[in-house]
């Protein structure tokens, strides 16, 4: 389901009950991760997509690295969402290559980071 089509009051107590059964379901808890976002609840999809991510799912890697390229529920770090990218590309997710490579092409690389916030 597209992250637009996900209808948070609906998707986000579904999910919550599902991970209280599969506590240690990394495809469990990226869904809900998906729900909190599109709740706007960006530091609750954040915990979410963290466990995903050290359970190995590189789809919650991806949207991890949205969240810290955007900042949404962490303060804005384009290296810490460079490496999430990269990580998640190395797993074959096409997002994230797509995303890492956009990254590139903007120039919204680490490197060029503070350049910037230059106002």
């Amino acid at each position: 389901m597209p992250p637009n089509a996900i209808d948070a009051t609906v998707a986000v107590p579904a999910c919550e009950v599902a991970a209280k059964v599969a506590t240690e379901d990394r495809r469990i808890l990226f869904q809900l991760g998906r729900a909190y976002y599109a709740a706007n609840d960006f530091a609750k999809a954040h915990e979410q997509y963290e466990r995903a991510d050290a359970l190995g799912s590189p789809l919650a890697t991806t949207n991890l690295g949205v969240l810290y390229e955007n900042g949404r529920g962490v303060p804005a770090d384009l290296a810490k969402a460079q490496q999430l990218y990269g990580k998640a590309a190395a797993a074959r997710v096409a997002i994230a290559m797509s995303n890492l490579g956009w990254m590139y092409e903007s120039g919204r690389t680490a490197s060029n980071f503070w350049a910037l916030q230059s106002p």
